[in-house]
C-alpha cells in the first residue's frame, strides 16, 4: 500500500481460530525470524484505504533481538531515534498510518518513556 516509505509493520492477516497475539508472534518469527516477541496491546481501529479497509490491532514491541535478521524481500533496513522520526514527519518518508500511530505514541507518553537497556549502539539516542 505504501511502497515508498521507510516504516514496516509487522502485519498479517490473522487466522481462523488464532488470536491477534499468535498471529503478531507467527509473523514476527517468519518475516523476521523473532521468536517470542514482547508486545503490548495499545488499541484496535480501522483504517480505510482506497485498496481495502484493514481492522488494525496495534502493538508496541518492547524488545529486538541483538541480532536483528533482515528479511529476504526488504532491500534497505534503517534504524530510527524519535528525532530522526520526528523530522521527517510529514516528509512522505513514512505512511500515513505510522504517522498516525506516532502521534498516538506521542500523545500516550510511550515514547518519551520507552528506553534501550540493552548496550546495542541505539542505547544513546534513547536516553
Amino acid at each position: 500500500v505504501y511502497p515508498c516509505t521507510w516504516d514496516n509493520m509487522i502485519s498479517a492477516h490473522v487466522r481462523v481460530g488464532e488470536t491477534p497475539e499468535e498471529a503478531v508472534n507467527r509473523t514476527a518469527q517468519k518475516r523476521f525470524g523473532i521468536n517470542e516477541l514482547k508486545t503490548v496491546f495499545l488499541m484496535n481501529y480501522s483504517f480505510e484505504t482506497d485498496q481495502e479497509i484493514q481492522h488494525v490491532y496495534l502493538y508496541l514491541a518492547g524488545s529486538f533481538p541483538q541480532y536483528f535478521q533482515k528479511p529476504a524481500d526488504v532491500d534497505h533496513l534503517k534504524w530510527w531515534t524519535i528525532g530522526q522520526i520526528e523530522d521527517n514527519i510529514g516528509t512522505k518518508a513514512f505512511s500515513e498510518q505510522f504517522q498516525r500511530e506516532f502521534e498516538i505514541l506521542l500523545r500516550s507518553g510511550l515514547v518519551v518513556s520507552c528506553g534501550c537497556q540493552c548496550e546495542c549502539r541505539l542505547r544513546d539516542a534513547f536516553s
